[in-house]
C-alpha cells in the first residue's frame, strides 16, 4: 500500500484507491493522481483493497478487471453489497484488446465507467475529478447537515431549559404566596428550597449546602 497526494490549503485530503496487481500500474496511476488533495492509497490484490475499503472512506476506486485470485468483478460485487462501500464509484481498469464483456458486466455491479490500458493521465485527472468534486460536495453537504443537526439539538435544548426555569418560577411564586410553610427536600432529607414563611417563622435560613440543620427548627420529639 502506498500514499501519495496532498491537501490543498483549507481542505481535507480525499482519498482514491488503485486496485492492480501489476506494481508498475500502480505506479504510473499514484504518479498521475499525485495532485494537492489527493490521498492516493493502493492494493495489489482485492483482500487488500476490501480491508481498506472497510477502513476509510474512498471517492472514487479505480480497480483492474482481471486478476488473479479474486478478479475485479468480484471485488466489485462485495464492494457494492455493503452498505457502508455501496455508494462508491467505480472505474474499471482493463487492458486493450481483453474481453470488453466483462466491462459491460461491470455496469451491472454499480461501475460508473472504465479506462482501457495505458491510460492516458488527461483523461484519467478528468474523470477521477469529477468523483472527487463530487464527494467534496457530498462530504460539505453532510457537514453542513450535522451543524444544523446541532443547532437545533443547541435549540431545543435552551427551550427546554427555559420551561424549566419558568415551571421553577410560577412554582416558587405559588408557594411564596401562600401562607403555609413550604420547603423542598431530596429523598435523603436536604433541603433544597424554602419559602420566605418559613424563614420568617422559624429564623433560621436554608443552609447553603445543602445540610440538615433545617431540622433544628423541629422539636426534638
Amino acid at each position: 500500500m502506498a500514499g501519495a497526494g496532498s491537501a490543498t490549503e483549507g481542505a481535507q485530503p480525499v482519498d482514491i484507491l488503485v486496485v492492480d496487481d501489476q506494481p508498475r500500474n500502480l505506479i504510473a496511476m499514484t504518479a498521475i493522481l499525485d495532485q494537492p488533495g489527493y490521498n492516493c492509497l493502493t492494493a495489489t490484490s482485492g483482500a487488500e483493497a476490501l480491508k481498506l475499503v472497510l477502513a476509510r472512506s474512498f471517492a472514487v476506486i479505480l480497480l483492474d478487471v482481471v486478476m488473479p485470485g479474486m478478479d475485479g468483478l468480484e471485488v466489485a460485487s462485495l464492494i457494492k453489497s455493503r452498505e457502508r462501500s455501496r455508494g462508491i464509484p467505480i472505474i474499471f481498469l482493463t487492458a486493450a484488446g481483453e474481453d470488453l464483456e466483462r466491462v459491460h458486466q461491470a455496469y451491472s455491479l454499480g461501475a460508473v465507467d472504465y479506462l482501457v490500458k495505458p491510460v492516458h493521465p488527461k483523461v484519467v485527472t478528468a474523470k477521477v475529478g469529477v468523483f472527487v468534486e463530487l464527494y467534496r460536495r457530498t462530504e460539505e453537504v453532510k457537514r453542513q447537515t450535522e451543524l444544523l443537526r446541532e443547532h437545533d439539538k443547541r435549540e431545543r435544548e435552551r427551550q427546554l431549559e427555559e420551561l424549566r426555569s419558568a415551571s421553577e418560577r410560577r412554582y416558587r411564586d405559588l408557594a411564596e404566596s401562600i401562607p403555609q410553610l413550604v420547603w423542598r427536600a431530596d429523598r435523603d432529607g436536604r433541603v433544597t428550597y424554602f419559602t420566605r414563611r418559613w424563614r420568617e417563622f422559624t429564623d433560621i435560613a436554608a443552609p447553603a449546602d445543602g445540610s440538615l440543620g433545617w431540622l433544628d427548627a423541629l422539636h426534638p420529639d
